[in-house]
This record gives C-alpha cells, sequence and structure tokens, in this order.
C-alpha cells in the first residue's frame, strides 16, 4: 500500500510516495504480536488494514481477539477501515496474554479520485472513467490525470479516462493546484475467450424454503445431504432461510415471490422449487430421506429438461486481500434473447440447531451444519442485469459482495453461483443454466456431453 505525500518546490509539484511498512513476526518466548499489513491507509472508507497475531512465532489469528485500544472495542473481522484521519491504536489478546499496543495511521484525502469502474477488458476498447471531487464537488476537468510507470515514473493521460490492449494492475492519480489525489488501482483482464462450441453443460437452481424451527425441513435437507455426498451436481441447492437467524433479509421477499408466487405468511416449508418456473415443485418433504433425495434428482431431471440450455460461462471467485470479495464472469449465449444475469454468495459449515421430526435417519446427515445458505445476492436483485444478446455474442460482469455477509467470516467456506436466466415464449424469465464456483477457484466452460 502506498500514499502520497506532497511538497512544493519553486512552484512546481513532486510527488512522494511513501511505501507503508509490515511489522516483523519475530516473537519472544510466551509474547503475543500484532502484526498489520500496513501501518498507512487513505482516510476514505476503500482501504483496509488486516491484523495477524503471532505466539511463539506461530500464527494464531484464528484464535485471537484484536481490539480498538480507544474504546477497547473487538474488531469482528480482525481489519479496520475508517473515513477520519488520524493515528489508531490496537491490541491483540490470545490465551489470556495481551500484546503491546500498535499503531496504525489514517491519512487524510484532500482530493478523491473514484473510477466507475475496477477492473476493464485489455482490448483497447473497454474504457475506465475517473471522477475527481472536492468537498463533494466535482473537479475533474480542473485536474490532470496520471498514471503511475513500472519504474516510478509519472505519465500524464489525456481526458479522464483509460484502455487498454495490454493486461495488469494500472495505478492512476491525479493533481490539482500541485495536490495529488489518493491512487486508484485498475485491473486489465484478457479478452474473455470463447467457448470451443455453443452447446453448453445444463444445471438447475433449486430454492430450498427452509428454517430452523421447521421439523420436516430436516428431512428434505437431509435427501439434499445425501443426494450430493453422492457427486450428484445436475442442480445447485440453494437453502433460503426464512424467518430465523440464517435469514438474507435483504432479498427474501423478493425470492418468495419469485420461487412461489406469494408473499410471506401465505405457504408452508418446507419448499422446494425449480428455476424460477412455475412448476415443477414440491411442497412437503416425505418422511423417507431417500425417498426425498430421489424426489429432487427426478425433479431436477424434469427442470433440466423443460427448455434448452442456450447459455454457459467462465468465473473466477477470490479476494482482493481487503473485506471485498471478487468475482469475475464471461456468459457466452448461443442463441439471441432477452437474459438476466445474477450473482449468488453462499455459505457452508454455518452450525445451528436444526429442528427434526424425530426421525432419526435425519442424524446420519449432520443437518445441524448448513450448507449451500444464501447469504446475499449482488445489487440485492434475484433476478439480476438484464441484457439483450445476439447469438454467440460474449458477455463479462465483474461482482463485489462484503466479507462481512458471511456468517462465518471464513472464505473458505463461501462459494458463488452465477444464474443465467432466459426469458421464454411464456415471458417469464426460466433460468437457463448455473455456474458454481468455490472460493479462491475459477471454473471453465462446460459442455454438453
Amino acid at each position: 500500500m502506498m500514499t502520497i505525500c506532497k511538497y512544493i518546490l519553486g512552484g512546481i509539484a513532486l510527488v512522494v510516495f511513501n511505501f507503508c511498512n509490515s511489522g516483523s513476526t519475530s516473537t519472544k518466548t510466551g509474547e503475543v504480536v500484532l502484526i498489520p499489513s500496513t501501518d498507512c491507509i487513505d482516510a476514505t472508507g476503500k482501504e483496509t488494514v488486516t491484523f495477524t497475531v503471532f505466539a511463539d512465532g506461530e500464527d494464531v489469528t484464528q484464535n485471537a481477539t484484536v481490539f480498538m485500544l480507544s474504546n477497547d472495542s473487538e474488531l469482528t473481522n480482525k481489519s479496520f477501515s475508517t473515513t477520519t484521519p488520524g493515528v489508531y491504536g490496537f491490541y491483540a489478546i490470545y490465551d489470556g496474554v495481551q500484546s503491546k499496543h500498535i499503531t496504525v495511521r489514517a491519512i487524510a484525502v484532500e482530493l478523491l479520485l473514484t473510477s466507475d469502474k475496477e477492473t476493464i477488458r485489455a482490448d483497447g476498447e473497454e474504457t475506465v472513467t475517473f471522477t475527481l471531487i472536492k468537498d463533494d464537488e466535482d473537479i475533474t476537468r480542473e485536474s490532470t490525470l496520471y498514471l503511475l510507470g513500472k519504474n516510478g515514473e509519472t505519465i500524464e493521460i489525456e481526458g479522464y479516462s483509460f484502455s487498454t490492449e495490454k493486461t495488469g494492475i494500472y495505478d492512476f492519480y491525479a493533481i490539482r493546484d500541485s495536490i495529488p489525489s489518493n491512487i486508484v488501482s485498475i485491473r486489465a483482464t484478457p479478452p474473455p475467450p470463447a467457448p470451443l462450441q455453443w452447446s453448453f453443460r445444463e444445471r438447475s437452481l433449486i430454492l430450498e424454503y427452509t428454517a430452523l424451527h421447521c421439523g420436516p425441513c430436516s428431512l428434505m435437507k437431509a435427501g439434499i445431504k445425501q443426494l450430493e455426498s453422492e457427486g450428484w451436481d445436475d442442480g445447485y441447492v440453494v437453502e433460503v432461510h426464512f424467518g430465523d437467524e440464517l435469514t438474507a433479509d435483504s432479498v427474501i421477499d423478493q425470492l418468495l415471490t419469485i420461487g412461489y408466487g406469494a408473499a410471506s405468511g401465505e405457504f408452508t416449508i418446507p419448499l422446494v422449487t425449480f428455476n424460477f418456473a412455475d412448476t415443477p415443485r414440491h411442497t412437503s418433504a416425505n418422511s423417507d430421506v431417500t425417498k426425498n433425495a430421489n424426489l429432487i434428482k427426478d425433479l431436477t431431471n424434469q427442470a433440466n429438461e423443460a427448455y434448452p440450455c442456450t447459455a454457459g460461462g467462465t468465473v473466477a471467485f477470490s479476494s482482493n486481500g481487503s473485506n471485498t470479495l471478487n468475482v469475475t464472469s464471461n456468459i457466452a449465449i448461443s442463441e439471441n434473447g432477452e437474459y438476466r444475469i445474477s450473482c449468488w454468495l453462499l455459505e457452508n459449515n454455518i452450525v445451528a440447531t436444526q429442528a427434526t421430526t424425530g426421525s432419526p435417519e435425519v442424524l446420519d446427515y449432520d443437518i445441524n451444519n448448513h450448507i449451500n445458505v444464501l447469504r446475499a445476492i449482488h445489487n440485492e436483485d434475484p433476478m439480476g442485469i438484464k441484457i439483450s444478446a445476439d447469438a454467440h455474442e460474449i458477455f463479462s460482469f465483474d461482482w463485489n459482495f462484503d466479507l462481512t455477509a458471511l456468517a462465518n467470516g471464513n472464505t473458505e467456506d463461501a462459494h458463488v453461483l452465477v444464474v443465467i436466466s432466459k426469458k421464454e415464449a411464456n415471458d417469464k424469465f426460466i433460468v437457463n443454466n448455473v455456474i458454481r464456483c468455490n472460493f479462491n477457484d475459477s471454473v471453465d466452460y462446460e459442455y454438453a456431453k
């Protein structure tokens, strides 16, 4: 991380880049040491410092607690950002032992440079546009935009936009009246690859409406776990909680309307629906786990056969090192039409007590360990972004989620679903295909067998 310090020499602006330091991990016997990822951040609320805790030279961050010195408040995700400049103190406690205090500087940004996107395709056509703000006023046209070269040189950019044919990370800042702004990084990615063929492997979206207090839901949950343990993946399940602590409050009303066609209180759970369609649908659980598993499998086959698959895609899911989870995707369309593209964040290994019907069979499936739990949908719109596509057209998408959306904050338990829907002859958007990607992984186009 680097922040810009400014000096004026004979009326000429000299921009000096101050590289923040990371601490040493060497420790004395019995000593607890708190290490920040950087010792200075811009006070924009966008830059984040993350903390690591060592004891006797061993990383014990997961079992340690990090506090802010000023008010002894705990940092839930062991990270910190702020919009208030100043010097902030922190300490850690592990196994009853407290670390020494460390400080992090949050540096005031008088001029705030922003961009309309964080990622562009390196095709020489897609453009990122910059805006410079001072005291809530747009002063872009009164400023000069610069690109930082690899060797530290500055390159003046004509206008306030940038495109490139070379992949990489590009750092920009602006100057107005000899005062520099913060740095904005833009990632240029390769143009989207064309698929080897235009016939794609199809999967359904299965919405499992459920609740912790629902006893019969345990039977449906166990049936789904049985299927997934067998390697079945003709459809991807989303555990949509309603009326309990795992509910994704921001989107539940929309999902009830889309998945069932009714508002809350007008149906009973368990309820399983497929592909946003009217049918197939199942409104109750069998008393036998295997029967539920077979029911899900059969209904998924019906859903996959109901409409032709005309879209596929690539997905990559990672983190930029702060509290942001990033998803990039290329969607290839084989048949022209109207489509909607959305991205859903799901989480596994959330432990919460699930009510049962008393059937001992469900206990074989660890039903208190919840998987595929919906945590967030990008833009809080389950249907996603609408596009009009021609045949053999490829679209690129970039989505961000906040790490705090995860119940446990463990990225290794997270995965995303990219959901592609198509407007069919009945004027309804029916899920056309679903692509899954685990954290720190990427998936390529999958083709029909």
